[in-house]
């Protein structure tokens, strides 16, 4: 049995509350993974890997025993203790910059559907901001208020 833990959004469209346990059939890699995981979710299907291409989606990476697996090649064997349950495969929804200890994302709703917009706290902005040449902000001008 392979230990599966996938994000919030995933794990809701498959209609899962923990991670999930797979049989998985030969060689344990990614892609023989992401195959049981495919067959036994279809819901999922085309959300982790393109339909065509079987390519992994962009802002989509694989973890397994604190490596990121994302660029290795998907028929490459996982280490065995993912292979015997040991360690969990984990498949993480990226997020591109920041602070990853402040950062955020905030998700709005607007006619057209949900728009997320990254936000960071004040400290990293203001810091980012100096790095460019910006003067000193207060709360207010940093919240769009000023």
């Amino acid at each position: 049995m392979i230990h599966v833990v996938l994000p919030a959004h995933l794990r809701t469209l498959a209609g899962l509350s923990s991670e999930l346990e797979l049989d998985v059939e030969g060689p344990v890699t990614t892609r023989s993974i992401l195959d049981a995981l495919e067959a036994r979710y279809p819901m999922l299907l085309g959300t982790v890997r393109d339909h065509v291409s079987g390519q992994r989606r962009p802002f989509v990476r694989f973890f397994a025993c604190g490596e990121d697996l994302s660029h290795d090649p998907p028929d490459t064997p996982l280490p065995d203790v993912v292979a015997s349950g040991k360690e969990p495969f984990l498949i993480v929804g990226a997020i591109a910059g920041g602070c990853w200890s402040c950062f955020r994302v905030i998700v709005d709703h607007d006619r057209t559907g949900v728009v997320a917009r990254a936000s960071a706290c004040q400290r990293c902005l203001q810091a980012r901001l100096s790095k460019c040449g910006f003067p000193k902000f207060g709360s207010d001008h940093l919240e769009g208020r000023g």
